[in-house]
C-alpha cells in the first residue's frame, strides 16, 4: 500500500544529509556504458530523512536498492525522489515504490524499477527519502547508477527510430501493427543485437499491462527501452529485457524480449513472476499517473491494435476472463487484459491508477477493432486531410460509397447514441449538427469545420449496426496567438520617444506605417493609440493596442521677492507652472 507523503515533512527539515559512500560494490565501465553500485553511509539509513547525493558518476537513469532481512512486499517500500541535471536544475519530486524482489536479482536486494530524471540525458545529483513498514529495518541502502550517454546519439545519428517493420500477413484483419525491431533500439550492444540464450516458448492466455518510470520529457523512446534492457541484463543479471513489447508516448511499438518466431509464437518474459508462464508483458513507457507521461491516445491506439491482432490470432475474446497463476502462487480468474496489480495482489500498484482505470476501455476498444474486421464489405480507404487555419476545415474521403451511407463524427471513440455525434447522409446535402459542427457534402468529399486541437473519431455507418473501422484525427491548433504589447515609457513629454514592444506571436505588423518587427521607437506629438497585429505560426492573427500619452510642455514662471538687495540681505525665488 502506498504511503502519502506530507509536504510539511519537507519544510520542517532543518538541513539535508549530504551523502557519503561506504563502498562501491560494483563498477563496470566500457565504451558502451558505465554502471556503478554504491552503498550509502549507515548514517543515511533513517527512513523519512532526505538524502542528498552528489553522485560519483553522472547517470542517465538509476535505481535504489535496500538490503532487508525480513520478508515484505516490494510495494511496501515507498520512495520520493528528484534528480538534478546540469544547466537545467532539479526535477519535480516524484513518488514511486520498490518493484523487484530480492529473489529476482543477483544483488539480492529489494529494488525500484529503473528511474529517470528530466530527460534521457546525463544528471549529476539525487535527493530522495523513503518509507519502510513499521518495524522493518534496512541493513543497507544502495544507489544503482547507469550512464548510457555513449549510446545517446545512436538513434539520432543513424535515424534508427524510423526503422519500423511489419510482421505477419498484411492481408489479415486485424493487421499486425508496424513495430520497431531490436536492431533499431539495441544500440551498439552486441548481446542485445544477437542474443545467445534460448528463449522459452509459452501458450499465453493473458496480456499483462505495465507502466514504468521514464524521463519527464523524453524524445527518444528507443534510448529509454535500451536503458531498461541495460538495467535488466547488465545490472540485475537477467537474460534479457523483461517485457515482451513496449509502447512509447508517440505510438511507437518496440519488440522487447528476444523472439525468433515473431509474431506467431510468444516467449516467456520476466515481468510478473509466476504469471510469466501464461502471459506476455506490455509496458507503457512513462509513469501513467504523472501529467507529463500519462497514457497518450497514440499509445492506447497502438496497444489496442496489437492486442486486437493477438487476441484474434489466439481466438480469445479480449473482454473475457480466464484462470492464471498469480505471483503469490495462487490461481485466480482474471481478465485476459489485466494490470500487473491483478496478478500480483498487494504487491504492486502497477500500472498506476490512471492506466488501470483505462483497462475497461482498452478491452472494449480491442474487441471493437476485431468486430470491425467482420463487418460486411463497405466503404474503404477512409482518409482525412487537414486543410489548415483559420477555419480548421477537414476533408473526408473514402471509396466504395453509395446511397444510404452515413458518416459519423464524434469526440467519443465509442460513438454513444446521443447528439454528441454528427450524421452525414450521402448525396448532395448540408447538415448542421450540434455544437456548431457543419458538414458540407460534395459527393464523397464533404468538408467540416471543427474545434481547435481536438481529437475526433469518424466512421462510415451503413445500417443494422454495421460500420467501417474507426478512424481518428486531431485538428490543428487554430487558436489566435496570445499577443501583448507595452510602451516604455507610456507617458512622455512632447519631443521625447517611447519604445513599443510586442510579444506572443511569430510576426508583427504595426499601424501608423511603422512596418513590421517586434519593437518600434515612436515620437508622437500628441497622445496616440497604436495597433499591432501579431500572426502565430498557424497563420491566425490577433490585434492589440497600446496608447502613448504625450504631456504638454509646461509654462514655467519665476519671480524674486526683491529684485535689488543690499549686500548681506536676502531675496526669495519662487517658480510655478510645473510639477517639479
Amino acid at each position: 500500500m502506498k504511503r502519502i507523503f506530507l509536504l510539511f515533512a519537507l519544510i520542517t527539515l532543518t538541513s539535508l544529509s549530504f551523502g557519503q559512500y561506504n563502498e562501491v560494490i560494483y563498477d563496470e565501465e566500457n565504451d558502451l556504458h558505465h554502471i556503478q553500485i554504491v552503498q550509502l553511509d549507515n548514517d543515511l539509513l533513517s527512513p523519512s530523512k532526505i538524502i542528498s547525493i552528489k553522485t560519483p558518476i553522472v547517470f542517465t537513469s538509476f535505481a535504489i536498492g535496500w538490503k532487508i532481512g525480513q520478508e515484505i512486499s516490494p510495494a511496501e517500500i515507498t520512495i520520493r525522489y528528484r534528480v538534478h541535471k546540469p544547466q537545467k536544475g532539479w526535477t519535480e519530486w516524484k513518488e514511486d515504490e520498490a518493484y523487484i524482489h530480492p529473489n529476482e536479482t543477483r544483488w539480492q536486494m529489494y529494488q525500484t524499477d529503473l528511474l529517470f530524471g528530466l530527460d534521457e540525458g546525463v544528471h549529476d545529483s539525487i535527493q530522495f527519502y523513503y518509507y519502510l513498514p513499521s518495524g522493518i529495518i534496512s541493513e543497507g541502502v544502495y544507489l544503482i547508477l547507469q550512464d548510457l550517454s555513449p549510446q545517446l546519439k545512436y538513434n539520432s545519428d543513424k535515424s534508427r527510430n524510423n526503422d519500423v517493420i511489419t510482421l505477419g500477413d498484411k492481408s489479415t484483419c486485424p493487421e499486425f501493427p508496424t513495430i520497431i525491431p531490436r536492431s533499431s533500439w539495441c544500440g551498439s550492444y552486441s548481446a542485445c543485437q544477437n542474443p545467445t540464450y534460448t528463449p522459452t516458448y509459452i501458450s499465453a492466455t493473458h496480456t499483462v499491462i505495465h507502466h514504468g518510470a521514464s524521463p519527464d520529457s523524453y524524445t527518444d523512446g528507443a534510448a529509454v527501452v535500451r536503458s531498461y534492457w541495460n538495467y535488466h541484463v547488465n545490472t540485475n543479471g537477467w537474460s534479457d529485457i523483461g517485457y515482451n513489447y513496449l509502447f512509447d508516448k508517440s505510438g511507437n511499438m518496440y519488440v522487447g524480449r528476444y523472439n525468433p518466431n515473431l509474431p506467431n509464437q510468444d516467449v516467456k518474459g520476466a515481468h510478473a513472476g509466476s504469471a510469466n508462464s501464461k502471459s506476455i508483458g506490455l509496458n507503457y513507457l512513462g509513469n501513467s499517473d504523472a501529467s507529463g507521461t500519462a497514457p497518450t491516445t497514440a499509445q492506447n491506439n497502438k496497444c489496442c491494435q496489437f492486442m486486437a491482432w493477438w487476441y484474434n490470432y489466439k481466438g480469445f475474446d479480449p473482454t473475457s476472463s480466464a484462470s492464471i497463476l498469480c505471483q503469490d502462487n495462487v490461481t485466480r480468474t482474471k481478465p485476459r487484459i489485466c494490470g500487473h496489480r491483478d496478478v500480483n495482489p498487494g504487491g504492486t500498484t502497477c500500472p498506476g491508477n490512471t492506466l488501470y482505470a483505462l483497462l475497461p476501455s482498452l478491452r472494449t476498444n480491442t474487441k471493437q477493432i476485431i468486430q470491425n474486421c467482420n463487418t460486411p464489405t463497405g466503404p474503404t480507404n477512409l482518409t482525412t486531410t487537414l486543410l489548415g487555419c483559420p477555419d480548421n476545415k477537414v476533408k473526408f474521403s473514402w471509396q466504395n460509397s453509395g446511397t444510404g451511407w452515413y458518416i459519423q463524427v464524434s469526440t467519443n471513440s465509442s460513438f454513444p447514441q446521443t447528439n454528441s455525434y454528427i450524421k452525414w447522409v450521402s448525396g448532395l446535402t448540408t447538415y448542421t449538427g450540434p455544437d456548431g459542427f457543419v458538414l458540407q457534402s460534395n459527393g464523397t468529399t464533404p468538408l467540416g469545420s471543427f474545434a481547435s486541437s481536438t481529437t475526433y473519431y469518424w466512421r462510415i455507418y451503413y445500417g443494422n449496426n454495421n460500420y467501417t473501422a474507426t478512424k481518428n484525427f486531431t485538428t490543428l491548433n487554430c487558436n489566435p496567438p496570445n499577443v501583448t504589447v507595452t510602451a516604455n515609457p507610456s507617458s512622455i513629454c512632447k519631443g521625447k520617444s517611447s519604445t513599443l514592444t510586442a510579444s506572443g506571436a511569430s510576426t508583427y505588423s504595426w499601424s501608423h506605417s511603422l512596418g513590421s518587427g517586434a519593437s518600434k521607437t515612436v515620437t508622437p506629438t500628441t497622445t496616440t493609440t497604436y495597433t499591432v497585429t501579431g500572426t502565430g505560426s498557424n497563420g491566425v492573427t490577433k490585434s492589440v493596442t497600446v496608447t502613448v500619452t504625450v504631456n504638454p510642455t509646461p509654462t514655467v514662471t519665476a519671480s524674486a521677492s526683491s529684485s535689488t538687495i543690499c549686500s548681506g540681505s536676502s531675496s526669495t525665488l519662487t517658480a510655478g507652472g510645473a510639477s517639479t
